[in-house]
């Protein structure tokens, strides 16, 4: 893209009155004429002129807003400033939400919900897919802190955990897995009880099952059909 082209696009924005981008706001408030536009460098294919975007960005600090108008520390895939990301979270808040109090029509509703039972259960090898491609994927001790802050005082309904409990009861036995303990051949219901008989979490009684832990305790678990008349 040209400079005259990238200028033109640049106005084109300002004037839509929409855009919250610092070169969009500063364009609208001093005023189209009040920038100069001119070349101060060239390159010789796209990933030298995104290597020359993300220097002269960094040399001239033009992502800080006493200094320039860049939001992005540049190249294809420029970062986000804190402020530019605040600014866009500020722009979609509350009734900013290009969502905000409107409801769905009831003939769309309908239409959502009948697309959605169209698509059927979730086939075996798809689960199985799902299953394979969170193997080996670990979250580190400072995410595991930070979810555990944000879970601290949340507590499920009492209602809730009946219907999820009534729901899972009610799950055809197809439907279900049960766990066996391939070291001593004890089958259970499900990853709960061997949890509860092998002495482990049951986060950690999910990964022995997922193949990610190969064992725990000197025992080995492998997930399996529910036992029949559970």
């Amino acid at each position: 893209m040209g400079l005259e082209k990238r200028w033109a696009c640049h106005v084109y924005e300002a004037q839509r009155n929409k855009l919250t981008m610092p070169i969009c706001r500063a364009m609208r408030k001093y005023g189209f004429d009040k920038f100069l536009v001119y070349q101060i460098s060239w390159a010789r294919d796209q990933d030298e002129l995104n290597k020359q975007e993300i220097f002269f960005i960094e040399h001239y600090s033009t992502i800080l807003s006493k200094f320039g108008y860049n939001a992005k520390t540049g190249g294809h895939a420029g970062r986000l400033t804190p402020q530019a990301r605040k600014r866009m979270s500020l722009s979609r808040t509350g009734s900013k939400h290009w969502a905000f109090g409107k409801k769905r029509d009831p003939a769309h509703q309908a239409k959502l919900t009948a697309a959605r039972r169209l698509r059927g259960p979730v086939s075996d090898a798809t689960r199985e897919k799902l299953s394979r491609a969170g193997l080996g994927h670990t979250v580190s001790e400072q995410t595991r802190k930070k979810i555990g802050e944000k879970r601290k005082g949340h507590t499920m309904p009492p209602h809730v955990k009946e219907a999820l409990r009534a729901a899972n009861e009610n799950r055809p036995s197809h439907r279900r897995k049960g766990v066996i303990c391939v070291t001593t051949n004890k089958v259970f219901a499900s990853q709960k009880e061997a949890a509860a008989y092998a002495g482990v979490s049951f986060a950690q009684m999910s990964r022995l099952v997922r193949g990610i832990c190969q064992h725990s305790k000197g025992l080995e678990f492998k997930s399996c059909a529910v036992p029949s008349g559970t």
